[in-house]
């Protein structure tokens, strides 16, 4: 009813993100990509005024989502820090001692990474500031995060032999899902895709092994409701008359017509 236009992330992500949010309730939220700032919205609904928020994006909602579509949402709140658009920082670039300066409280932070980025890269940064809550939205599986499509790595030598939906970044559910690499080498991919390079399996095998040695915990989210037959469960049945007794968007009319791709929770060391 806010945003009749909702964007960027679809009801499934939403309720995982409001789950983590309502559930873990941080101290301070790191949010790396912001796009119209419904989700912004979102997140401080849940948490309340009191709670900092960070937004990072290297556009702004305002700007960016003028309306009369889709229209971006900033928070008045001024605990709310924007570093967008001109005053824009890369989670790996910001001084967070400066920011959260106590420890303790970077500790009980939520950083919501949702900004297209490997995920092994963004755990260093995140382990090195001390950070240990963080949720990772485009949570690709293996064939999707190290896919030869025709959106990403536009400046690397690849062989275009990929169909399926594209993935610009390395996932943990890259190295996490269980999924054994079909091929000798893989795409990594970072920045939106914009950095790509081939690793060996034995290197991604060494990445797998790394990334589970940070973490102390990792959950992957089911999805609120899935039209699809997966093998994976979501929370609710597949009758889609119970979406609109819960005041939900039948298929047709949701964004990602209830795509999931399983955002991660982990907890750092």
């Amino acid at each position: 009813k806010t945003f009749p236009s909702q964007c960027c992330m679809g009801i499934n992500h939403l309720f995982a993100v409001w789950y983590t949010a309502r559930v873990l309730k941080p101290a301070a939220i790191v949010e790396s990509g912001v796009a119209a700032g419904h989700t912004t919205w979102m997140l401080r609904k849940v948490v309340g005024p009191s709670v900092p928020i960070f937004s990072l994006d290297p556009g702004d909602p305002a700007i960016n989502y003028p309306g009369p579509g889709i229209t971006g949402w900033r928070d008045a709140n001024g605990m709310t820090t924007y570093l967008t658009a001109g005053h824009f920082k890369d989670f790996a670039s910001v001084d967070w001692a400066s920011l959260i300066p106590d420890a303790g409280m970077r500790s009980q932070t939520l950083v919501l990474l949702d900004d297209h980025q490997s995920s092994i890269a963004r755990a260093q940064v995140a382990k090195a500031w001390g950070f240990k809550h963080v949720f990772y939205e485009d949570n690709y599986p293996l064939r999707v995060a190290t896919s030869a499509d025709d959106i990403s790595c536009h400046h690397s030598i690849v062989t275009r032999d990929y169909t399926g939906i594209p993935g610009d970044a390395y996932s943990p559910q890259a190295m996490c899902g269980g999924e054994y690499p079909r091929t000798d080498h893989l795409l990594y991919k970072d920045k939106f895709g914009s950095e790509c390079l081939y690793i060996s399996r034995s290197h991604h095998e060494s990445n797998t092994q790394f990334f589970s040695a940070l973490m102390e915990s990792y959950f992957e989210f089911p999805a609120l409701f899935s039209p699809c037959n997966t093998k994976r469960e979501s929370v609710l049945s597949k009758d889609v008359a119970q979406l609109t007794a819960l005041g939900l968007p039948p298929p047709d009319w949701e964004l990602w017509h209830y795509g999931h791709l399983h955002p991660a929770l982990f907890t750092l060391k």
